[in-house]
Protein backbone atom coordinates (compact mmCIF):
# COMPACT_ATOMS: atom_id res chain seq x y z
CA UNK A 1 0.00 0.00 0.00
CA UNK A 2 1.28 3.42 -0.90
CA UNK A 3 -0.54 6.47 0.41
CA UNK A 4 -0.66 9.05 3.19
CA UNK A 5 -1.43 8.20 6.81
CA UNK A 6 -3.97 10.53 8.46
CA UNK A 7 -5.25 10.76 12.01
CA UNK A 8 -8.95 11.61 11.89
CA UNK A 9 -10.52 11.78 15.33
CA UNK A 10 -8.14 9.22 16.81
CA UNK A 11 -8.57 6.79 13.90
CA UNK A 12 -5.62 6.15 11.65
CA UNK A 13 -6.55 6.06 7.95
CA UNK A 14 -4.68 5.59 4.70
CA UNK A 15 -5.77 8.16 2.14
CA UNK A 16 -4.82 9.70 -1.18
CA UNK A 17 -1.93 12.14 -0.64
CA UNK A 18 -2.93 15.79 -0.32
CA UNK A 19 0.01 16.88 -2.49
CA UNK A 20 -0.74 17.15 -6.19
CA UNK A 21 0.68 14.19 -8.10
CA UNK A 22 0.99 12.04 -4.99
CA UNK A 23 0.71 8.31 -5.63
CA UNK A 24 -2.02 6.19 -4.04
CA UNK A 25 -1.80 2.45 -4.68
CA UNK A 26 -3.52 -0.45 -2.96
CA UNK A 27 -2.35 -3.80 -4.30
CA UNK A 28 -1.35 -7.30 -3.24
CA UNK A 29 1.66 -7.15 -5.59
CA UNK A 30 5.12 -6.36 -4.33
CA UNK A 31 6.95 -3.24 -5.44
CA UNK A 32 9.22 -5.45 -7.58
CA UNK A 33 6.19 -7.02 -9.31
CA UNK A 34 4.71 -3.58 -10.04
CA UNK A 35 8.04 -2.39 -11.45
CA UNK A 36 8.35 -5.52 -13.60
CA UNK A 37 4.84 -5.01 -15.00
CA UNK A 38 5.59 -1.38 -15.80
CA UNK A 39 8.84 -2.32 -17.59
CA UNK A 40 7.05 -5.00 -19.63
CA UNK A 41 4.31 -2.55 -20.62
CA UNK A 42 6.93 0.01 -21.61
CA UNK A 43 8.76 -2.50 -23.81
CA UNK A 44 5.51 -3.52 -25.53
CA UNK A 45 4.59 0.11 -26.21
CA UNK A 46 8.09 0.82 -27.58
CA UNK A 47 7.78 -2.13 -29.98
CA UNK A 48 4.35 -0.93 -31.13
CA UNK A 49 5.68 2.61 -31.62
CA UNK A 50 8.63 1.32 -33.67
CA UNK A 51 6.32 -0.80 -35.85
CA UNK A 52 4.00 2.17 -36.47
CA UNK A 53 6.95 4.43 -37.29
CA UNK A 54 8.29 1.86 -39.76
CA UNK A 55 4.84 1.61 -41.35
CA UNK A 56 4.64 5.39 -41.65
CA UNK A 57 8.06 5.54 -43.32
CA UNK A 58 7.14 2.78 -45.79
CA UNK A 59 3.87 4.55 -46.59
CA UNK A 60 5.68 7.87 -47.10
CA UNK A 61 8.19 6.28 -49.44
CA UNK A 62 5.41 4.60 -51.44
CA UNK A 63 3.52 7.90 -51.72
CA UNK A 64 6.67 9.79 -52.82
CA UNK A 65 7.38 7.13 -55.45
CA UNK A 66 3.80 7.37 -56.69
CA UNK A 67 2.98 3.76 -55.96
CA UNK A 68 0.12 4.72 -53.67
Amino acid sequence: MLGEAKDEGGTLRIAKPAAKGGRFIITMKSEEQLLSSAKTGSKVLNIIAAALAAGAIVTLVLVVLGII
